[in-house]
C-alpha cells in the first residue's frame, strides 16, 4: 500500500479540481482499516466503497461512470469523479 500522506495530497489535488472522491478496494480488514483512515483524515465528502464491492461490481459501477453521455458538452462524471483503488 501506499503511504498514506500521498493519497492525501492527490485527494486534495483532485478536489481542487473539482473532482468528487470514491474510494474502492478488496474486503481485507487492512484494506478496509486503510481506505477508513485516509477517508477519515481527508474529511469532507467522499465515497468509500472500500470492502463492499466485488471486482466485478466494481468494473460494472466504473463502465456505468464512463456510459454517462459523453456528447454533452458540460461536465460528465468523469470530469467529476476520481476513483481511487488503495
Amino acid at each position: 500500500m501506499w503511504h498514506i500522506e500521498g493519497w492525501i495530497a492527490v485527494i486534495d489535488s483532485l478536489r481542487a479540481r473539482g473532482y468528487a472522491i470514491v474510494l474502492t478496494g478488496g474486503p481485507a480488514e487492512a484494506e478496509v482499516a486503510y481506505a477508513r483512515d485516509i477517508a477519515e483524515r481527508v474529511g469532507g465528502e467522499i465515497i468509500n466503497l472500500t470492502g463492499r464491492l466485488s471486482l466485478g461490481e466494481t468494473a460494472e459501477v466504473t463502465i456505468q461512470q464512463f456510459r454517462v453521455d459523453t456528447t454533452s458538452t458540460e461536465n460528465t462524471v468523469l470530469d467529476r469523479y476520481a476513483w481511487i483503488e488503495s
